[in-house]
């Protein structure tokens, strides 16, 4: 929940330095709802240390793909009215490097 309303404000000074490293990211997410509003997170922080983002060969929904270790089993999101989830459904790979982000699906 890097976008969660409950939890954003907890990660933008994290995120603001984890970006400015330039080492690569390896995101998960439990839904669709959560890929999104974590893509807009880590893009305001791409934004915020000076790194616009650019992505011009997305293949699906920002990037995400269906990731094949993902838990199998739905359980109810506490933090979103049980809304049903599956942990680490999806996942993004930032490669590392200090040109403008492009974002690679695998």
């Amino acid at each position: 929940g890097l976008g969660h309303p409950h939890l954003k404000s907890g990660w933008r000074d994290a995120m603001d330095s984890i970006v400015q490293t330039r080492l690569p990211l390896f995101l998960t997410a439990h839904s669709e709802l959560d890929q999104d509003r974590d893509w807009n997170v880590l893009r305001e922080s791409f934004e915020r240390v000076g790194r616009p983002m650019h992505h011009p060969e997305v293949r699906h929904v920002h990037g995400y793909r269906l990731c094949p270790f993902a838990s199998r089993m739905s359980t109810p999101d506490p933090l979103d009215g049980g809304r049903a989830v599956k942990a680490n459904a999806h996942y993004l790979y930032v490669p590392p490097g200090d040109t403008a982000l492009r974002v690679h699906s695998y």
